[in-house]
């Protein structure tokens, strides 16, 4: 899954990762609320006994500040940045920068989400600019309604994910788009 997200995983404890929140919360990095309510954010306090209590409804989230401070640190590839949402049990919403990251996220929609892809409707949008956070804006998203279709669930080690994956499958999905004043196919 590195492959596929900006970092890996943390590797902290779960002091080390307490302390690491309270030092972010406190420099203003991330703001955290309860139960939904954003227009109560919580106090140092209530935040500490939140990260503490498991049956908590506390969320955090990176502000602006928190935001620019980790794009510098983590230098992510927005081009390989994308959102997926709305499954509705036959649809789903695929946003990303490229035409190219669309047609990889649906080449492999087997390996990722365990489930067969194909675009609906020949439907993609494009959205310019693109606020995928609050902090953040980039010049522009592709968005494709695309068709999914779950596969059944046999379990296998990374290994032999990756092996089978690396097959020549046939190409199940053919995006093509064209922007504006470019020339560009799959």
């Amino acid at each position: 899954m590195n492959d596929w997200l900006n970092r890996g995983y943390h590797a902290l404890s779960p002091d080390d990762l307490i302390a690491t929140l309270t030092r972010m919360f406190e420099r203003g990095d991330i703001d955290a609320y309860y139960n939904d309510d954003f227009n109560k954010p919580a106090t140092i306090d209530t935040f500490l006994k939140g990260l503490g209590n498991s049956e908590c409804n506390l969320h955090c989230g990176v502000t602006h500040a928190g935001g620019k401070r980790w794009e510098q640190l983590a230098n992510p590839d927005w081009d390989r940045y994308f959102e997926g949402f709305g499954w509705d049990g036959d649809n789903v919403l695929l946003l990303a920068t490229t035409l190219e990251r669309l047609d990889e996220l649906t080449a492999n929609a087997e390996v990722l989400w365990n489930c067969k892809m194909t675009l609906a409707n020949n439907d993609i949008i494009e959205i310019v600019p693109w606020e995928p956070f609050t902090w953040k804006t980039l010049p522009r998203a592709l968005k494709a309604t695309v068709r999914y279709i779950k596969c059944e669930f046999v379990p296998r080690s990374r290994e032999q994910i990756m092996i089978e994956h690396e097959k020549d499958w046939p190409r199940e999905v053919e995006l093509s788009w064209t922007a504006p004043g470019l020339s560009s196919s799959c």
